[in-house]
């Protein structure tokens, strides 16, 4: 029987993520380059569900080129000891879980698409897919500016 490894749980507040691991922050914020950012409920079971997933993504070699960070509470803004992650979660205006937000800056211009899991099956493959084209698509339009 194959044993399924338990995603860590993180305490509340930001993390960027190095060598695939996570290391706390003070805030988020955005520099020029490509980042996925996991909005995390702690009490959300289908934020457990996905953990095994962002491990898998943060792993990607396909995804090198990406920043991954994670935003952590207890259960939205609402229930949020930690000020930086509780500003986050106000300011992109995060009212479902998990929520995937995609950021590319270039040039202090700020693009962002944001979705949860849930819209593609939880399927990694369609989630994959999903960032990639992202990037792709704004790489394609700065190119023709």
């Amino acid at each position: 029987m194959k044993k399924v490894q338990k995603a860590l749980v993180l305490e509340e507040g930001v993390y960027i993520y190095v060598d695939g691991k996570p290391q706390r922050i003070s805030s988020l914020s955005f520099e020029n380059g490509k980042y996925i950012v996991f909005f995390d409920n702690r009490k959300c079971p289908f934020c457990r569900i996905f953990d095994v997933m962002w491990d898998l993504l943060v792993k990607d070699q396909m995804l090198s080129d990406i920043k991954f960070v994670k935003v952590v509470c207890s259960y939205f803004a609402s229930d949020c000891v930690n000020e930086e992650a509780k500003k986050a979660y106000t300011e992109y205006e995060i009212w479902k879980s998990p929520t995937i937000m995609l950021v590319e800056v270039t040039n202090s211009e700020k693009r962002i698409s944001k979705f949860t899991p849930s819209q593609y099956n939880y399927d990694l493959q369609l989630i994959k897919k999903a960032i990639l084209n992202f990037f792709q698509r704004v790489e394609s339009n700065a190119n023709k500016q």
